[in-house]
C-alpha cells in the first residue's frame, strides 16, 4: 500500500516560494523590507512557516506593489539554461544567436537535437549533430522572415 505523500501542497508551496524570492528581487527588496512586507501580509517574519493561503496574501501583496511574474522573466537570460559546456563550443554561440533572433530558447534547440538525433540533452551532441541544429535554426528562420515579409 502506497504512504500518502507527507506535503501534498509542495509542488503549490515551491513555486510559491520561488515566486515570493523572485518578487523579492524583482522589486528591489532588501531583508528588512522583505521581512516587513511578510509581516504586514501575514503576522509572520518566513515564507517557509507560512501557509498555502498565506503565501498567496503574499504575492498578492507583491502584486499590488508592482511586481509582475512576466517581467521577470524579460532578463536577458529568457533563452533558458544554456549547456554547461557553453565556453568550450563556438556552435553554442551561434545556435544562442539563432535562437534570440527567432525568440526560441534553449528548449526548442534540445528538442531539435532530440528529435532529429535522439540525442536527451543538447550537450551530447557531435559537432556533426550542432551543425544540423544550425542548419535547422536557419532554414527556421528564412521560413519565418519571408513570412513576415509577406505580412508586409
Amino acid at each position: 500500500m502506497a504512504r500518502p505523500h507527507p506535503h501534498p501542497s509542495r509542488p503549490l508551496r515551491q513555486r510559491q516560494l520561488a515566486a515570493i524570492h523572485l518578487a523579492k528581487r524583482d522589486l528591489g527588496l532588501d531583508e528588512e523590507n522583505y521581512r516587513r512586507v511578510l509581516r504586514n501580509a501575514t503576522g509572520l517574519e518566513s515564507a517557509g512557516e507560512m501557509t498555502d493561503e498565506q503565501r498567496g496574501k503574499v504575492l498578492s501583496e507583491m502584486r499590488r506593489r508592482g511586481f509582475h511574474a512576466s517581467s521577470a522573466r524579460a532578463e536577458p537570460r529568457s533563452l533558458g539554461r544554456r549547456p554547461h559546456n557553453f565556453e568550450t563550443n563556438p556552435q553554442y554561440s551561434k545556435i544562442e544567436a539563432l535562437l534570440h533572433e527567432t525568440g526560441k530558447g534553449w528548449g526548442y534547440a534540445a528538442a531539435i537535437g532530440s528529435k532529429m538525433f535522439g540525442k536527451a540533452w543538447i550537450e551530447m551532441c557531435s559537432a556533426a549533430e550542432l551543425r544540423g541544429i544550425i542548419t535547422a535554426l536557419e532554414k527556421y528562420r528564412r521560413r519565418h522572415e519571408s513570412d513576415e515579409k509577406e505580412i508586409a
